[in-house]
């Protein structure tokens, strides 16, 4: 095996054109991975128009909130949301999803796959 090619906890887990999750274990020639919408997942965004930066959390069902935003953050229904590297952990600027809805101060994000039937992952390597 080749060192520089294995699959590493912390690498991103991308279905698509966008990313879905996280590699937390891996062993052997196997890999877990956290999907973003898992209560436990976080990951660094900014939004694609305001330029907003947040920390994306998973509640366990389809649709994700960024928290940590400014009160006026001026994201608005149907921006794109990006990874946006804060933390060194995962490079910036993969799609990770889409603002569906917003209220009050909570800004909410669906992924932009449909994630039922994945049939292959590309794990990128950061």
């Amino acid at each position: 095996k080749d060192p520089e090619q294995e699959i590493a906890r912390g690498n991103v887990a991308i279905f698509k054109k966008s990313v879905i999750g996280r590699v937390i274990e891996t062993i052997d020639d196997k890999a877990k991975v956290m999907l973003l919408t898992d209560s436990k997942s976080r990951i660094p965004v900014i939004s694609e128009v305001s330029r907003n930066r947040g920390i994306l959390a998973g509640n366990n069902s389809s649709v994700m909130e960024i928290r940590y935003l400014a009160k006026n953050h001026g994201i608005v229904l149907g921006e794109m949301v990006y990874t946006s590297a804060d933390g060194d952990q995962v490079p910036a600027g993969i799609l990770v999803g889409i603002v569906t809805k917003i209220s009050k101060n909570k800004v909410y994000v669906k992924m932009v796959e449909d994630i039922s039937n994945i049939d292959r992952l590309t794990i990128l390597q950061y």
